[in-house]
C-alpha cells in the first residue's frame, strides 16, 4: 500500500509542477547526463570538496535553459522516490549542490517548484483524498503515514533552502497563515502543521529570522500556532510537536497568541485536531468538598464594572461574562485536577514502595507520600492549566458577548484584559484543589498499596478469570472493583494476560489488547508504558525481556494503545538502564536504529 500511495503522490506532484507548460527537452543525453549529475549528488561522500566541484562543473558545461534548469529540478525534487520530497537524507547533499553551482535562476526554479509541489499536496482534496487515507492490514483507522512522512520532508526542505539561501518567503509563494486557517476550519491541522513546524524549526536557527519582530512572517505563524496551543482538547500529538518548536525557538513564556482563528468555525463532528470535549466531564463525581473549591475559584475572578464600563451599559452583559468564566472554570478544572492527582499519585507510589518496603514504619511512609504527592500534584496542576483554561476563557467569553453591539477589536480587549486580571488567582486555586485532592485519599493509597504488597488476591483473581475467557466488559468491572487508579489496573492486566505465556508476548499482547483499550481514559497511554516498565523491572520473566524490543514494537503499531514518541521516549529509558542485560540493551539499541531509519525507509508505518 505504501509503494501506491508514494505513486499517487509522485503523480499529485509531477502534475503540479507542469502547470507552466514548459516543454521538455527531447535530447535524450542530457536527460541521461542530468539524471547521472543527480545521482552523484545523492551519494556524494560526506559533501567531498573535490567531489562537489566536479558534479557541479558538469552540470554547469551543460547548454544554459529554463529547461535545463527545470529538468534538474524536476529530478531534484519530483520525479523520484529518493527526491528532496520523499528522502530528507539527500537536503544537506542537494543544498551544497545549489550552492555551488551558485546560479540565481537555478534557485527561483527550485524555490517555484517547491512552493507549488508543497500547495498542491496541502490542498483539502489531497490531503483528504481516500487513496492517501487507507485502512492498512491489521488496523481498524485510516493511515495516512506516507503523505505525513512527504509533508514533513517537503517542510523541512523549503526551511533549509529559504536559511540556507538566505532568501525570503512571501505569502505570495506559499501562504502559510491561510493554509494553517483553512485545515483548522476543516479538521486537517494534524496533517497540515507537520509541514508547517517542520518548515519553522531550520527558521530558529538563523538570525534572519529574529522572534523580535512580531510582524515577520515567521513570528506571525509563531502566534497563530500560540493561538491553536492554546484551545482546550488540542490533541495531544500537536500539543507536544508545537511545545517543542516553541522550545527550539525559545518563545515559550513571551508569545504573543493572535486571535485570527476566533473568528472561525471549526469541524464540529469527529475532528481528529481535538479531543471531544464532553469527554472531559463525562462520568466525573466530586463530593461537596471539591464543589465548594470549584465555587470558590469561580469566586476568585474578579469582573467590574469599573474596568469595563462598556459592558456595564449593556443590559445582562455582566452577568453573561461571569457565567461564561464560571463555565470554563466547571469545564477543565475538574478533568485538570485529576489528571494533576492520578500522575503524582503513580509517580509517588514507585518512589514509596523502592523506599519504603514492607515492615518499614508506616507513620515515615505516609508522610513522605503526603508530602511528594502533593508536590508533585501542584507541580503538575500548574504547568497543565496554564493553556487549556486560558483557552477554554477566550473561548467561551468570545462566545458570551459577541452578540453584543461591540467591535471585534473591542470584544478582543475585554476578553484579554479579564483572562490577564484573574488567570494566575485561577492558578492558585486549582493548586489548592489538587492539593487538597491528595491529602484527602493518599494515605488510605498507602495503604492500599501495603495491602496488594501483602495480599495478591486480586490479581490471582483477575489472573483466573482471564483464563477463563471472561468477557471485556466483565473484566473492566472487575477492575474497577478492585482499583481505583488507571496505571493500576493496566498492571494487573499485564501480569494476567501473560502469565503462562513462555514466547509471543507481542502476538499475545495483541489479541488481548480489548481488555486495555477497554478500560483507557483520556490522556492515560502513558501510563500504559509505565506499567509495562514497571512489569519489566518487577517480576517479568526472562522470556518477556528478552522479547520487550518486539513488544515495544509492536506498539508503534497500535496507536490506540500508545503514542509512537512515547514508546521511543520508553525504549531509549531502558536502553540506559544499567540494569537491563546487555543483550536486551543490544536488541532494544537495534529497535531504536530502526525507528530512526524509519523517517526514510518503507518499513515503518507507525512514523508520525
Amino acid at each position: 500500500m505504501i509503494r501506491e500511495q508514494k505513486e499517487f503522490i509522485t503523480q499529485i506532484l509531477t502534475e503540479a509542477s507542469n502547470f507552466r507548460g514548459i516543454q521538455v527537452t527531447d535530447d535524450d543525453d542530457c536527460l541521461v547526463k542530468l539524471q547521472g549529475i543527480i545521482e552523484r549528488v545523492q551519494y556524494l561522500p560526506n559533501l567531498e570538496n573535490s567531489a562537489l566541484s566536479d558534479v557541479s562543473e558538469d552540470f554547469i558545461r551543460l547548454p544554459s535553459s529554463v529547461t535545463r534548469d527545470f529538468e534538474i529540478v524536476q529530478l531534484m525534487l519530483v520525479k523520484s522516490t529518493q527526491s528532496a520530497s520523499f528522502e530528507p537524507k539527500f537536503h544537506d547533499n542537494y543544498l551544497a549542490f545549489l550552492e555551488k553551482v551558485g546560479l540565481d535562476s537555478l534557485y527561483k526554479e527550485v524555490l517555484l517548484t517547491t512552493c507549488v509541489i508543497s500547495k498542491a499536496l496541502l490542498s483539502p482534496q489531497n490531503l483528504s483524498h481516500p487513496r492517501l487515507n487507507q485502512v492498512s492490514p491489521g488496523r481498524t483507522l485510516p493511515s495516512s503515514e506516507t503523505l505525513l512522512l512527504v509533508l514533513k520532508s517537503l517542510g523541512a526542505w523549503l526551511g533549509k533552502f529559504i536559511v540556507t539561501t538566505k532568501g525570503s518567503l512571501s505569502k505570495f509563494d506559499i501562504d502559510l497563515k491561510s493554509l494553517v486557517v483553512e485545515a483548522y476550519q476543516l479538521g486537517l491541522l494534524s496533517k497540515t502543521l507537520p509541514f508547517v513546524l517542520e518548515f519553522l524549526e531550520p527558521c530558529s536557527k538563523s538570525p534572519f529570522y529574529t522572534h523580535s519582530d512580531q510582524t515577520s512572517y515567521v513570528m506571525v505563524i509563531l502566534r497563530l500556532l500560540s493561538e491553536i496551543y492554546s484551545m482546550p482538547g488540542l490533541q495531544t500529538t500537536l500539543v507536544s510537536s508545537i511545545e517543542d518548536l516553541f522550545d527550539t525557538f525559545g518563545v515559550m513564556g513571551p508569545i504573543q497568541p493572535t486571535s485570527l482563528l476566533a473568528k472561525f468555525s471549526k469541524k464540529g463532528d469527529n475532528n481528529p485536531d481535538f479531543v471531544d470535549n464532553e469527554s472531559y466531564i463525562t462520568g466525573e463525581k466530586h463530593d461537596q468538598q471539591l464543589s465548594t473549591l470549584i465555587d470558590k475559584i469561580k469566586n476568585i475572578v474578579i469582573i467590574s464594572s469599573r474596568s469595563h464600563p462598556r459592558l456595564a451599559s449593556l443590559p445582562d452583559s455582566l452577568s453573561a461574562v461571569q457565567l461564561a468564566v464560571s463555565k470554563a472554570i466547571e469545564i477543565v478544572v475538574p478533568h485538570l485536577v485529576k489528571m494533576s492527582v492520578d500522575i503524582a499519585v503513580y509517580s509517588t507510589k514507585a518512589h514509596i514502595l523502592m523506599t519504603y518496603p514492607l515492615g518499614a514504619d508506616d507513620n515515615l511512609r505516609n508522610n513522605a507520600a503526603s508530602v511528594m504527592a502533593t508536590s508533585l500534584a501542584q507541580r503538575y496542576a500548574k504547568k497543565l492549566c496554564k493553556e487549556p483554561l486560558r483557552g477554554w476563557i477566550y473561548s467561551l467569553l468570545h462566545g458570551s458577548i459577541q452578540h453584543l453591539p461591540i467591535s471585534y477589536k473591542a470584544r478582543s480587549q475585554i476578553v484579554d484584559s479579564i483572562i490577564t486580571n484573574n488567570l494566575q488567582a485561577i492558578y492558585v486555586g486549582i493548586q489548592e484543589m489538587a492539593r487538597t485532592e491528595v491529602e484527602r485519599d493518599i494515605h488510605a493509597q498507602v495503604q492500599l498499596w501495603i495491602r496488594a504488597g501483602n495480599d495478591n488476591n486480586s490479581n490471582e483473581v483477575i489472573k483466573e478469570k482471564m483464563k477463563a475467557g471472561i468477557s471485556v466488559n466483565e473484566m473492566k468491572d472487575l477492575l474497577d472493583f478492585y482499583f481505583v487508579f488507571v496505571g493500576d489496573k493496566y498492571e494487573a492486566l499485564l501480569e494476567a494476560i501473560f502469565s503462562g505465556v513462555e514466547k509471543g508476548f507481542a502476538k499475545v499482547l495483541e489479541e488481548k489488547k480489548i481488555y486495555l483499550t477497554a478500560v483507557m481514559e483520556p490522556t492515560s497511554q502513558c501510563f500504559l508504558l509505565q506499567a509495562i516498565e514497571n512489569y519489566f523491572y518487577k517480576g517479568a520473566s526472562v522470556a518477556f525481556k528478552k522479547e520487550l524490543p518486539m513488544v515495544f514494537e509492536y506498539l508503534l503499531t497500535a496507536p490506540d494503545l500508545a503514542d509512537g514518541e512515547d514508546v521511543t521516549y520508553f525504549v531509549t529509558k531502558i536502553q540506559h538502564d544499567t540494569e537491563a542485560s546487555t543483550s536486551i540493551r543490544q536488541s532494544v539499541k537495534n529497535l531504536l536504529s530502526r525507528i530512526q531509519d524509519a523517517a526514510v525507509q518503507d518499513r515503518a508505518p507507525y512514523v508520525v
